[in-house]
């Protein structure tokens, strides 16, 4: 409108009507995509957490000869690290020697505590080495955020040793 020095009623209420469509448009937008953020952000962390776990449950455990998983205590883990130096227990048969494991109960355990995995955004991590043999770790690594699974992942590691147990994962190993 020329002279004049303002705007009309009609182009004020449209200038609105426009603004209100794109502000509800952009609320509307925008508040998916933060959720969305939001979400992968925490996956990514659970992510990251994982993996912190498996470095370190592996750079102890590859050492491991032998493993053991007690089913009532499936999150905490039993191993036994052979011995460089000369063995306390030795045992021959048929010309070869072999160490004779110490009791199961003065072996080295791990549980998620152990690993000190840095905590972030509020998760924690438990594991569970319910399907682990004497030769090979299998555990599941769970994520968890006020109770609530975030993210899982199984992992494996297998003893670097090469080597034979008679009764191979027979109940009380």
């Amino acid at each position: 409108m020329t002279g004049s020095r303002g705007f009309t009623l009609l182009e004020t209420v449209i200038a609105l009507a426009i603004t209100a469509m794109v502000t509800v448009f952009a609320i509307g937008f925008i508040r998916p995509q933060i959720g969305l953020y939001n979400e992968f952000d925490q996956l990514s962390q659970a992510k990251a957490m994982c993996a912190e776990a498996y470095v370190k449950l592996e750079k102890v455990l590859r050492y491991g000869y032998v493993y053991h998983a007690d089913p009532d205590r499936p999150d905490e883990l039993a191993y036994y690290i052979r011995k460089t130096e000369p063995y306390e227990s030795v045992h021959e048969s048929d010309g070869s020697v072999y160490e004779m494991l110490p009791p199961m109960d003065k072996w080295p355990r791990i549980a998620a505590g152990d690993l000190e995995v840095e905590e972030m955004d509020g998760m924690t991590l438990e594991l569970d080495f319910g399907g682990t043999t004497s030769r090979e770790v299998r555990a599941l690594l769970v994520v968890k955020k006020e109770e609530e699974q975030v993210y899982e992942q199984e992992v494996v590691i297998r003893s670097m040793y090469d080597y034979e147990i008679e009764g191979d994962d027979v109940v009380g190993w």
